[in-house]
């Protein structure tokens, strides 16, 4: 058996692997996932002194539509206000459609206290903002995780499972 033959047939082995009960959850699995890690539309990416990121408003908009609005949000903790500044710890949870499982992410967001008679009124609104947009980054790229990140940082996600089996077909079409 040459070589590229004893390679195809590790790969059906693996892929057989799979039983067909769960090769069909797997691969929507993988393609949810890479719709999580797709990149945010250009226009939605806001500037302010290049510094990039994507507003809350759009945040909470992909949260519903990706989860169809079963998502949540809890402070597991009281608001910490030091050095001018208040700190809020949440906790956002996700339904994963594919799943069918709840997916809890944590977040910290901090804002400076201004000086006004209502600041903690504006300011912890914005902290838990905050924490909200760093607790959905780590869902995936659509959340603008690597937006701040180097280039050399990153690292595309890719579906193994799909992977293996477009060259499965490749070969088998050869």
């Amino acid at each position: 058996m040459n070589n590229k033959a004893k390679k195809l047939s590790e790969q059906l082995k693996e892929a057989n692997a799979l039983t067909a009960a769960n090769r069909p959850e797997l691969i929507a699995l993988e393609q949810f996932t890479k719709v999580l890690n797709s990149k945010p539309k250009p226009e939605n990416i806001k500037d302010r002194q290049g510094f990039k990121y994507l507003s809350i408003s759009q945040i909470e908009n992909e949260l519903d539509r990706l989860f169809a609005g079963l998502w949540q949000t809890k402070a597991p903790h009281p608001p910490i206000i030091e050095n001018g500044a208040v700190s809020l710890h949440i906790e956002l949870s996700v339904f994963h459609p594919v799943a069918k499982i709840w997916l809890t992410r944590c977040g910290v967001g901090t804002a400076l206290i201004r000086n006004s008679k209502n600041a903690l009124e504006m300011d912890l609104p914005h902290a838990k903002a905050d924490a909200i947009k760093n607790a959905a980054k780590s869902l995936g790229d659509i959340f603008g995780r690597n937006l701040t990140r180097k280039l050399t940082d990153i690292t595309e996600y890719k579906p193994v499972l799909l992977d293996k089996l477009k060259a499965l077909q490749n070969e088998n079409e050869k």
